[in-house]
């Protein structure tokens, strides 16, 4: 990868609402430590901004109205484009990018599907540059000493690996764009789902750990899965996932958005000779290894804010030392095939009937009281046992739940 950029490298990003915030405010700061200068965005005609438009060019950033056109008038001004646009636009976007010289950092997860996957990579090759994908939490100081853990077999081997994340969404959360909850969009096939997108970040931590290399994730080989809907969607709110990776790791993931209350997020990682647990509430996120039957802290916090910018510190890196970037194509292919095997293969979306719903309120809005949302009577509690229990919700007998397919990917 012969590049021709040298620091503060140049960047052009497409779209600033939503999660583009997140990546400007990530850029922002790997700016002000002398890594890169924001150039160039693209904010299109219907989210047009005056005076945030009006700050950008202050600040010497051009503005387009089409990604396109932002890619070839930035070129050779511009090494890397940022892409935090919705699962849809991922491959076109991206492949765009790279045509015309790009490196780029495109948001989770990398596309619905393995053809996208594989048309990303190939354009990323015949380009000859870097395609980081946004699964900051490979980024956590604390995962990457447990990956050293695992390839230096510290604790004997890593047996199992499950995560549980019950995090409720309203229904305005379904009504942010025209993707939400969709099995496809425009023609493309995404599988919005929890899995897929909104806690996809811990399903993918498990398959990275599970990988038998620093830069690889484990690829499943054995699959099973459970899909339902209980909101009016087309795509699925709570799934099950139990699978054996090829490195001959379990791998169990338990997830929904059809809950009453927020519980967080759990993963417990059982190795040989210790267990490691994962917690992510609203206090942060904190590991605890467990081991002698003695519980002691595991690493040291890292807000979400530094993971974050770490995607973008080590796509910079990664361009200097002529490297594949820590999260990339590759590795994030692991995570599509599953998602894509779960939903092709494994588990039908299965429609929860109305007599297991209920309405109920949560506070994620300031409106009304609080945002209403459908969830699954008692889905709190069951999902929980099952976690415990490492169990399907079919397998806990739940009424409304119905026995999905094993499928052997390889």
């Amino acid at each position: 990868m012969n590049d021709r950029y040298r620091r503060p490298y140049g960047v052009a990003q497409v779209g600033v609402g939503g999660y583009g915030r997140s990546h400007l405010a990530s850029i922002a700061a790997c700016s002000a430590r002398g890594l890169c200068r924001l150039r160039a965005v693209t904010i299109r005609e219907q989210d047009a901004d005056g005076p945030f438009e009006a700050e950008l060019a202050a600040r010497g950033v051009a503005v387009y109205r089409d990604a396109e056109w932002m890619f070839d008038a930035e070129s050779g001004r511009c090494a890397l484009a940022a892409i935090p646009t919705g699962i849809p636009s991922h491959r076109i976007l991206s492949t765009q990018a790279l045509s015309y010289g790009y490196h780029v950092v495109c948001e989770k997860p990398a596309a619905g599907t393995t053809a996208d996957v594989e048309a990303m990579r190939a354009a990323r090759d015949e380009a000859g540059r870097i395609l980081a994908v946004g699964y900051q939490y490979i980024y956590s100081a604390s995962v990457q000493m447990l990956k050293s853990a695992r390839l230096d077999r510290r604790w004997g081997e890593l047996v199992r690996a499950r995560c549980i994340a019950l995090c409720p969404r309203s229904d305005a959360y379904y009504a942010r764009n025209e993707w939400a909850g969709r099995m496809e969009s425009g023609g493309t096939r995404i599988y919005d789902s929890p899995a897929q997108n909104a806690v996809s970040h811990f399903l993918n931590t498990m398959l990275y750990l599970a990988g038998e290399s620093k830069d690889a994730s484990a690829r499943i080989a054995e699959l099973y899965g459970e899909n339902y809907r209980a909101k009016p969607i087309e795509s699925a709110d709570t799934q099950f996932i139990r699978g054996v990776a090829d490195s001959g790791v379990e791998i169990g993931f338990w997830c929904s958005h059809a809950v009453a209350e927020e519980h967080g997020v759990r993963m417990i990682l059982e190795f040989d000779e210790a267990v490691v647990e994962f917690e992510r509430d609203g206090a942060g996120s904190r590991y605890h290894l467990l081991r002698d039957e003695v519980r002691r802290p595991f690493g040291a916090p890292d807000p979400d804010a530094a993971i974050r910018e770490r995607v973008f510190e080590d796509a910079f890196a990664a361009i200097a030392e002529n490297r594949s970037p820590l999260s990339s194509i590759d590795n994030a292919s692991s995570h599509t095939e599953l998602i894509e095997m779960l939903f092709t293969r494994c588990a039908p979306v299965v429609t929860v009937g109305a007599e297991h719903l209920e309405t109920v309120r949560f506070p994620d809005s300031k409106e009304d009281g609080g945002a209403k949302t459908v969830v699954i009577r008692g889905l709190d509690r069951l999902a929980l046992a099952a976690f415990e229990k490492r169990a399907s919700y079919s397998e806990m007998d739940a009424a409304w739940a119905v026995p999905g397919s094993t499928v052997s990917i390889r």
